[in-house]
């Protein structure tokens, strides 16, 4: 029984068809002719016929979970290992931080009913202004004289950090330290530096302190963060496991080619 297909999409296919017109009907025997020339394999073969394969999804899912169970181990174990290894470096490798915070409320100046915009805008500016001052060398030396000298000036600056919001008057200052109970005092006596000084960069007495750090029994540190480095570190390894198994298996169909285009050009050689 001979199977006749009257419309073929290939444009490698219809080279049976070239040389009539109108085309004549390419049979089952043209088209198996066809696929031994140019070596194409059975889904090559159906894809350049533009016939629709009922089963090709399938196909597809059956090569994806064989790839899986031929990469199954090494897709649980690396990132598994990733993920012990990030949770190992977090948990002894990394000093763990706390933070302690405490906050400032800028008393508004001249707010006036007639030009509410400019005045509102005029306060935020010289919050912007006291968010600088507070990270200068005068109230670091202030606060590490105030604690004896036991933490300096540049470690002062380089732990602290201010925050200020385009809504509220309020700043807050937040101080990171290995030590809890340090991180405290020291974000304390900045607080109460700067409220005291205050009237020695600008010609106001507007801060007051809202509310002071204060030492928790049970405070966790803010870094590291052991969990999410864990699953970052898992996630990680999972992504490298993956980009692994895709570059192997390309590899290894880039061989298959190269070994089916010389077996077809030595039988191609032998034919001729």
């Amino acid at each position: 029984m001979v199977l006749v297909i009257e419309t073929v999409r290939s444009s490698r296919i219809l080279d049976v068809n070239s040389e009539s017109y109108p085309p004549r009907s390419i049979t089952s025997k043209d088209l198996i002719a066809q696929q031994d020339v140019y070596g194409l394999s059975d889904s090559e073969f159906v894809e350049e016929l533009g016939i629709v394969n009922p089963i090709g999804f399938y196909q597809k899912l059956i090569f994806v979970l064989k790839l899986l169970k031929r990469w199954l181990i090494l897709l649980i174990i690396f990132p598994l290992l990733c993920g012990t290894a990030a949770w190992a470096y977090s948990n002894y490798y990394v000093v763990p931080l706390f933070a302690a915070k405490s906050t400032l409320l800028v008393q508004p100046q001249n707010i006036s009913s007639q030009n509410m915009y400019n005045s509102i805008m005029g306060n935020q500016q010289l919050i912007k202004t006291y968010e600088g001052l507070i990270k200068t060398r005068t109230i670091a030396l202030d606060v590490s004289r105030r604690l004896d000298n036991k933490v300096t000036p540049e470690r002062v600056l380089e732990n602290l950090g201010v925050k200020t919001s385009n809504v509220t008057f309020l700043i807050t200052l937040t101080y990171t330290d290995t030590n809890q109970e340090r991180a405290v005092r020291v974000v304390n006596e900045v607080a109460r530096s700067f409220a005291k000084n205050v009237g020695v960069f600008v010609n106001l007495d507007n801060v007051m302190i809202v509310d002071e750090a204060v030492p928790q029994k049970d405070a966790s540190p803010v870094s590291p963060q052991i969990v999410t480095n864990t699953l970052l570190g898992f996630a990680l390894g999972l992504l490298l496991c993956i980009l692994l198994v895709v570059v192997v298996e390309a590899l290894k169909g880039l061989m298959k080619l190269l070994q089916d285009a010389e077996r077809n050009f030595k039988a191609e050689g032998r034919r001729m």
